[in-house]
């Protein structure tokens, strides 16, 4: 997988290659994170996009029907008219596939649309209506059917971004329009940002996404379980309330690949568990952590635990799914160097067993160094990609370098403040 970046952000071009794992270092304020939001945005926002569009449609048909329905129940009982035989709740799925089966070609929709309502309704007030309520009905019902899954993909992608990088995607030092574009394979998507941040998709060309991405930068994301407002699992929620809602349920697996996840978890769970070995456990009032028959409320966890934590509560409610998209932006941080060797051994072991696509920003050393040694254990060098992102000459804007074969070029750039300690101590 390619992702290609031009004016988003801080970042002035990018062309980074995701082929497992992928390991972008630099200094702050480089641009690093946005590789990881636009990566997020694409496929959080594209997820499962066609089923999204049908639900969403179904249930916006459900509320126009529910006002309908209360509007004609009301007129039947003012008029002391009869109400036929007619359960809403039962016959509410045969009036919307009744509706969606319509084709939207058709010259007479609104005839067609009238005809369904009063074949299922049956009211004897819906042919006696003499107010504007069923037309407004039959308009509002055309209006929620006319909405393309081209018209849902461009309105959902473009509400990603913007809540994403909170309505300044492009890049505003270079007041030029931007561009993300995403290739798999023969696969592709182009993503157009205009200069007063309008969104559009100039190219789809990919089988329903069935990836839901992870993008974890804060391990005290454990502590807004049940006290932030995350419940708006909308299609266009950012990064840290997506990872709110990841966190506070399981994700539904069958058993045939929930027996053959548990096969792929045995050595991953081992590792996890030296660092966290009891139970992240969903309670009254947020995560808790089982061990030795004691409870201990999650937040109470210290920073370094509560990085493992997330990462155990992802795995066992079965968000780590093959060639999914996990992005991870300075996940060492808060970290002892010798945890940190655990860390990357559990990524790489994840990345290795689930075919994963992995993003990963780091400022350490330690962490970089790990990475390199257990990609190199696990025999996967040919799945790893590195990249140093670097200011533009006179320029407010980032680009990034591909120095997969030259990786000291990273090590320099990451110990160069210890070399000047080195040097200010030598002076003294």
């Amino acid at each position: 997988m390619r992702i290609t970046l031009k004016n988003i952000a801080k970042v002035k071009t990018a062309d980074i290659d995701i082929k497992g794992i992928t390991v972008i270092a630099g200094d702050n304020n480089t641009g690093k994170s946005t590789i990881g939001k636009a990566l997020f945005s694409v496929f959080n926002g594209l997820n499962d996009i066609e089923s999204k569009h049908v639900k969403e449609k179904y249930n916006s048909l459900v509320n126009a029907l529910n006002k309908l329905h209360l509007y004609l129940h009301y007129e039947d009982a003012k008029y002391q008219t009869s109400v036929k035989d007619f359960d809403f709740n039962i016959n509410k799925s045969k009036v919307i596939n009744d509706l969606l089966s319509i084709s939207l070609k058709a010259p007479d929709l609104e005839r067609k649309i009238e005809l369904v309502l009063k074949r299922n309704f049956n009211y004897e007030s819906i042919e006696n209506d003499e107010s504007d309520f069923l037309r407004d009905a039959i308009n509002e019902i055309k209006a929620i059917l006319s909405i393309d899954i081209n018209k849902y993909i461009n309105f959902t992608i473009s509400e990603q971004f913007r809540n994403e990088f909170n309505r300044q995607i492009i890049n505003v030092f270079a007041e030029a329009s931007g561009c993300i574009y995403v290739e798999l394979g023969k696969q592709h998507i182009s993503i157009n940002v205009d200069t007063d941040n309008t969104v559009s998709i100039s190219n789809f060309s990919w089988n329903d996404i069935k990836a839901e991405p992870i993008y974890i930068d804060n391990p005290f994301i454990i502590d807004d379980v049940f006290t932030s407002p995350f419940g708006d699992f909308s299609t266009y929620k950012n990064h840290r309330s997506n990872l709110l809602s990841q966190l506070i349920k399981n994700k539904y697996i069958n058993q045939i690949d929930n027996i053959i996840n548990s096969n792929k978890l045995n050595s991953i769970m081992d590792s996890i568990n030296k660092i966290i070995p009891g139970e992240i456990d969903l309670s009254e009032g947020g995560l808790s952590y089982l061990y030795n028959q004691k409870r201990l409320d999650a937040k109470n966890l210290s920073t370094g635990i509560k990085t493992f934590a997330v990462l155990k509560r992802l795995i066992l409610g079965g968000y780590i799914s093959t060639k999914g998209i996990v992005i991870l932006d300075e996940p060492e941080i808060h970290l002892h160097p010798e945890w940190q060797l655990v860390l990357a051994e559990l990524i790489i072991l994840l990345q290795k067993e689930f075919s994963l696509h992995i993003l990963i920003t780091t400022h350490s050393p330690y962490f970089l160094n790990a990475i390199e040694v257990y990609v190199a254990k696990h025999n996967i060098n040919n799945k790893c990609k590195y990249y140093l992102s670097k200011f533009v000459e006179d320029s407010e804007s980032v680009t990034f370098d591909d120095v997969s074969n030259e990786i000291d070029l990273i090590y320099k750039k990451l110990v160069k403040p210890l070399q000047k300690l080195e040097n200010l101590r030598y002076r003294l």
